[in-house]
């Protein structure tokens, strides 16, 4: 080979190299310009200015859109390749198998999320755009078919797996990619809209047995971890998915304050009950005695001292609620003994002037001391010695 065809060769080969570098940077800068503004609004200038070249340059390489579009296309594709069925098709359960898929297409939409957005939205009024997603289409067809032989199951299944659904519960949404998968799991292979399903009951029993479960195994685990107790631990505690958890409580912080709400609630309803007086002719000590030392029951009890703990745990996470949840059933147990104060008949033999000071004087001398975790023979002492102070500071002189 002579001097001059070597150097036609080398100089042709340079060519073919810059060529092929201005196509790729040509088709990069449509499948830019595709991901920010989408395609239909997409102009062969906007891409030429982008690319750094000029319109009759862009033509020559692609004379016409749908030569530039499957250039840009093809990119992208190469870039981002569809998940495979050899992610999920080893596995045998189809629950399992569905639930392995939808995981892979979710993660797959959160790293194309613009791009899809637009190709999904131009696909409308595009046909290039809709023969792009083709091979995408028929991908989340074959997945939705093999979800059930029923056509709910598949219709549900071919809903869970679109774009538009994860961009509405998870982009929009804010669920986590996992939560929504298990949600819309339960949704193919439940008995959500199908007739014909388990045996299970489907009531409004079922779901307030369920809610239940979910609070009682919520505060085992918040009395053992605070707040950071994770739902998973819950729901594992409760023998319920996280899904039924969400169905009945929008987070955490939601069923965090259900459970201290709830707990609240039957403590107060325990000190209420002790408005009511022992049966028979009794001593104003004798009284006083027996209310104390139940007041005393009602917030040592191994609820109320399991509250008090996470409540002052998380006094930093919910700042304004602390003060009245950690009040509430002392101060029910103030009114308590404010009734049976200004109940005492005129012979009692003490005489009380303000009974809100009283009240405050009972509370503090012989319930506020036996709170906690004391012996019931400390706590015995410190009503009688409480007790005593009370009824000799007012004793009727």
């Amino acid at each position: 080979m002579s001097h001059t065809t070597r150097l036609r060769s080398y100089d042709l080969g340079k060519r073919a190299e810059g060529m092929q570098a201005t196509r790729r940077r040509i088709a990069e800068a449509a499948m830019d310009l595709h991901g920010s503004v989408g395609p239909a609004r997409t102009t062969v200038s906007a891409v030429a200015e982008l690319a750094g070249v000029r319109r009759n340059t862009l033509y020559r390489h692609f004379p016409t859109e749908e030569d530039l579009y499957a250039a840009c296309s093809g990119h992208f594709w190469s870039l981002h390749p569809l998940p495979g069925p050899s992610e999920w098709q080893h596995v045998e359960e189809p629950r399992a198998r569905f639930t392995a898929a939808l995981t892979a297409m979710y993660a797959y939409y959160g790293e194309t999320t613009d791009m899809l957005a637009n190709l999904t939205r131009d696909a409308e009024v595009m046909p290039v755009v809709e023969r792009s997603l083709q091979e995408y289409t028929a991908l989340l067809d074959g997945i939705a078919r093999e979800a059930g032989d029923d056509q709910t199951a598949r219709a549900t299944a071919r809903h869970a797996l679109d774009f538009a659904t994860w961009r509405s519960l998870v982009h929009r949404g804010g669920l986590a990619d996992d939560l929504t998968v298990e949600l819309m799991a339960s949704l193919v292979f439940g008995d959500a809209g199908r007739h014909g399903g388990r045996d299970e009951p489907t009531g409004g029993g079922l779901q307030q047995s369920k809610r239940h479960a979910i609070v009682r195994a919520a505060f085992e685990a918040f009395a053992e971890h605070g707040f950071r107790a994770s739902l998973d631990e819950i729901a594992e505690r409760a023998r319920v998915s996280k899904v039924t958890i969400y169905s009945h409580f929008s987070d955490k912080e939601e069923l965090f304050r259900t459970v201290i709400t709830e707990q609240l609630d039957e403590a107060v309803g325990a000190a209420r009950r002790l408005r009511k007086p022992l049966p028979g002719n009794h001593s104003l000590e004798t009284e006083l005695r027996a209310l104390c030392s139940a007041c005393i029951g009602v917030l040592s009890s191994p609820v109320m001292i399991r509250l008090q703990s996470v409540l002052e745990a998380e006094a930093k996470r919910f700042p304004e609620d602390i003060g009245p949840w950690l009040d509430l059933v002392p101060a029910e147990l103030r009114l308590v003994l404010d009734d049976t104060l200004r109940a005492l008949p005129g012979t009692a033999g003490i005489r009380i002037p303000d009974p809100d000071i009283a009240v405050s004087q009972l509370y503090a001398l012989c319930v506020q001391p036996g709170t906690g975790r004391p012996t019931p023979e400390r706590n015995e002492d410190v009503v009688e010695s409480g007790l005593a102070m009370f009824l000799k500071y007012y004793e009727d002189r």
